[in-house]
C-alpha cells in the first residue's frame, strides 16, 4: 500500500516552499546521502518556522526525492543523491557584452573560475543589466533563482540595499566593493595605495603637473570611481601638487579620449601636465595624441591603471564590440585605423608605466571566502583590501627637466 503523505506539495503556501527551496539547497550541499536531519522541533527553531510550515515544506522536498521519512526513526536525505560541492552564484550587473570586453573584468571573472576549477565549486552565471543602478529592482529574488545556489559573488554591483538583501538569504561576496553590511563579505581595491604609487612613480620621475583621465564617470562616478578621485587629489597634496579640476578629465570612448588629447593641446605649454594617469582606454589617450603630432612618451608619459596589457589591442578595433567603440580614427576621420600607418609603429612595442590591480586574486580570494562561510554559516563575513603592482616602462623626465 503506498505511504499517505501528510501534505501534498500543491497545497504547500509560499512560506513553505520559500522553506522548501531553502531545505533543499542546505540538503545539496551540506548533508551527506543517508544523513538524518533535525527533527521537526529543530528545524522550526532553526528556520524561525512554525511546525504546520517546516512539515510542509518537508512535503515538499519528500515528493521531488530528496528525503525519505521513516516512521518513528526520523528523516534521512535519500542516500541515492548525488554529492554534490555546491553552487555559487556569479551575479553580474552590468551590459553583459562589458563581462569579457573589460579587461579588469575579465580578469575577475577568470580569477573566479579558476578557484572554482580548484575547489569543485559550480558556478551559475546570472546578469542583471540596467541602464541605471538606482532603478534595479531590490526584490532580487524576481530575478535570482535563489533556489538552485548556495552563494553569490556580485561583480560590479554598488547598491547596498540589493546587497543586503542577498546577504539575508544566503552567503554574499561583493568584489570590488567594500560592502559592510550584514552578511555581506566584500574584497576591493586598495585605491589610496595604487592611486599613492603612481603619483610617487611619476613624482619621482620629475612629473610636477600631472593629470587624470579615463572612465572616471565626473557626472555621478560609482563609489570605486569617486574613490579613486579621491585617492588622486590626496596623493598629489601629499607632495604639495596640484590637483585642480581642470586637471582631471572624463575619457571612456575614442571621441572623448580626442577631446582630452586636443584639451591637453590648447593648455599653454608651461601649465600643460606632463604626464597623464589613465584609467581604462589608455590606448585611446595614446593613438589620438600621437594623431595630434604629440611624443609619447617624450612630451606627454602616459600611466596606466586598471588595465594589464592595454597595447595588444590597439591595431584590432574588432576583436570585441566594445573595443570597435575605441578607434581613435575612425572617430577623427570616419576611417578605421590603419594598423600599417608608420606614425604608431613606436606604440607596438613600447612598454608603458603601469599599475596592474589585483582582480584575479580578488575573484579567487572570493571563492575562498564562499567556501569559509558555506562549511561554517555561524561564522562573519570578511573583509580584504588589495594593492596592485607597479611596473615601470616608458617615463621620461619632462621635458627641460
Amino acid at each position: 500500500m503506498a505511504e499517505n503523505r501528510e501534505m501534498p506539495p500543491r497545497v504547500a503556501g509560499p512560506m513553505a516552499r520559500e522553506l522548501a527551496e531553502r531545505l533543499r539547497r542546505d540538503i545539496l550541499t551540506r548533508y551527506q546521502g543517508g544523513q538524518q536531519l533535525p527533527s521537526e522541533p529543530e528545524l522550526a527553531h532553526n528556520y524561525r518556522r512554525s511546525r504546520t510550515t517546516v512539515r510542509k515544506a518537508l512535503a515538499v522536498i519528500e515528493a521531488q526525492g530528496l528525503i525519505v521519512r521513516q516512521r518513528g526513526a526520523g528523516t534521512f536525505v535519500n542516500d541515492r543523491l548525488p554529492r554534490t560541492t555546491g553552487t555559487t552564484g556569479l551575479f553580474f550587473h552590468s551590459n553583459p557584452i562589458n563581462l569579457l570586453g573589460w579587461p579588469f573584468i575579465r580578469e575577475t571573472y577568470w580569477g573566479v573560475l579558476e578557484g572554482t576549477a580548484e575547489t569543485g565549486r559550480h558556478i551559475h552565471l546570472l546578469l542583471g543589466y540596467e541602464r541605471d543602478p538606482v532603478m534595479m529592482p531590490h526584490d532580487v529574488s524576481d530575478r535570482i533563482d535563489i533556489g538552485r545556489i548556495d552563494s553569490i559573488i556580485c561583480m560590479e554591483l554598488f547598491d547596498p540595499k540589493v546587497l543586503i538583501a542577498l546577504g539575508r538569504q544566503m552567503p554574499t561576496v561583493s568584489v570590488d566593493f567594500a560592502c559592510h553590511a550584514e552578511g555581506v563579505s566584500s574584497c576591493a581595491l586598495d585605491h589610496s595605495r595604487n592611486m599613492d604609487m603612481a603619483v610617487e612613480h611619476l613624482w619621482r620621475s620629475g612629473h610636477r603637473r600631472i593629470g587624470f583621465v579615463g572612465d572616471i564617470g565626473l557626472s555621478r562616478p560609482d563609489p570605486a570611481v569617486a574613490a579613486r578621485r579621491a585617492a588622486f587629489q590626496a596623493a598629489m597634496e601629499a607632495r604639495q601638487l596640484s590637483a585642480t579640476d581642470d586637471m582631471i578629465k572624463a575619457s571612456r570612448d575614442a571621441a572623448s579620449a580626442v577631446r582630452t588629447v586636443r584639451w591637453w593641446r590648447r593648455i599653454a605649454a608651461a601649465d600643460r601636465p606632463t604626464a597623464l594617469i589613465c584609467i581604462n582606454l589608455p590606448w585611446c589617450i595614446a593613438q589620438a595624441a600621437v594623431t595630434e603630432g604629440i611624443d609619447v612618451p617624450g612630451e606627454l608619459s602616459l600611466l596606466s591603471i586598471d588595465d594589464p596589457g592595454p597595447w595588444r589591442n590597439i591595431f584590432r578595433p574588432d576583436q570585441h564590440n566594445y573595443l570597435s567603440r575605441s578607434d581613435v580614427q575612425l572617430a577623427m576621420t570616419g576611417r578605421p585605423t590603419d594598423p600599417m600607418d608608420p606614425r604608431f609603429a613606436p606604440l607596438r612595442n613600447m612598454r608603458f608605466s603601469s599599475v596592474a590591480l589585483p582582480f584575479r586574486e580578488m575573484g579567487r580570494w572570493a571563492i575562498q571566502e564562499v567556501l569559509r562561510r558555506v562549511r561554517r554559516p555561524e561564522l562573519p563575513p570578511q573583509h580584504e583590501v588589495l594593492a596592485g603592482c607597479l611596473t615601470s616602462g616608458n617615463t621620461v623626465a619632462p621635458p627641460g627637466d
